[in-house]
């Protein structure tokens, strides 16, 4: 549901994989944004939740983890 975006991004790029997970259940679907969130946080145990989601990489996002991971 898109009502969950908004806070599924934001729990992402703070790292927060539990409410991610949670938002995720609840049915949150903009899976690419909150990867390339989670990426330029650094947050690793996010990234994989949502990539075991079948999250997709925008191309920024992999230049953004690189720079602060």
């Amino acid at each position: 549901a898109k009502c969950f975006n908004w806070s599924m991004n934001s729990a992402a790029i703070k790292g927060h994989h539990e409410i991610v997970q949670l938002m995720l259940d609840c049915g949150a679907d903009d899976y690419s944004n909150s990867l390339n969130n989670a990426a330029h946080g650094g947050h690793i145990e996010t990234v994989r939740l949502l990539m075991d989601r079948n999250a997709k990489f925008k191309n920024l996002a992999l230049y953004e983890a690189a720079g602060g991971g």
